[in-house]
């Protein structure tokens, strides 16, 4: 479970530097080739490439942004990781906004990568 947490913390650093960078490449890279972005409007974007092209235009939208992201629970169910978790984003315009998220990592070669992250 120890190499686990690793990438879970690993991806989510990622996501965090990737918004302050504003590099879109950087975050789908931590996704599964079949990742998907599950939004809290019903939206889905699904692979990596339409991930990526998702987080770029949404970057270029919101400009520099910060993220705070804590992992509450961490549940391995067969080969299924799931995490739950809370985040605080604070845009480069101020505006800051809170939630809730669950994200299901699948393993792709000997990682762990984002395969559904789903705002709640």
């Amino acid at each position: 479970m120890d190499f686990i947490k690793k990438d879970i913390d690993r991806g989510n650093a990622i996501w965090i530097k990737a918004f302050e960078n504003q590099d879109a490449d950087l975050l789908a890279d931590t996704f599964h080739t079949n990742g998907a972005v599950l939004g809290v409007n019903g939206k889905v974007i699904e692979g990596r490439e339409a991930v990526r092209k998702h987080f770029k235009e949404w970057m270029a939208q919101i400009g520099k942004a910060y993220f705070t992201i804590e992992t509450i629970d961490v549940y391995h169910v067969g080969d299924d990781v799931f995490e739950k978790g809370s985040y605080t984003l604070t845009i480069e315009n101020g505006n800051q906004y809170e939630g809730k998220y669950i994200v299901e990592w699948k393993l792709e070669g000997n990682k762990y990568l984002f395969y559904r992250d789903i705002g709640i």
